[in-house]
């Protein structure tokens, strides 16, 4: 399984862990939008088979 996540790179502040889940902390202003985009695939499908798969999709 493998996650994939694309913010803007100027919001990125750090990323975190707790267990077996894996964050990206980003910088938001309360009161104004920001846009993020997630996606996931398995092994089993090869859409997003590589790194450039998921630049170019999104």
């Amino acid at each position: 399984m493998g996650t994939a996540i694309s913010v803007n790179p100027e919001q990125l502040l750090s990323f975190a862990e707790a267990g077996n889940d894996r964050y990206v902390l980003i910088e938001v202003k309360s009161g104004k939008s920001f846009t993020y985009y997630a996606g996931a695939a398995w092994q089993g499908h090869n859409f997003f088979n590589k790194d450039d798969t998921w630049k170019d999709y999104f």
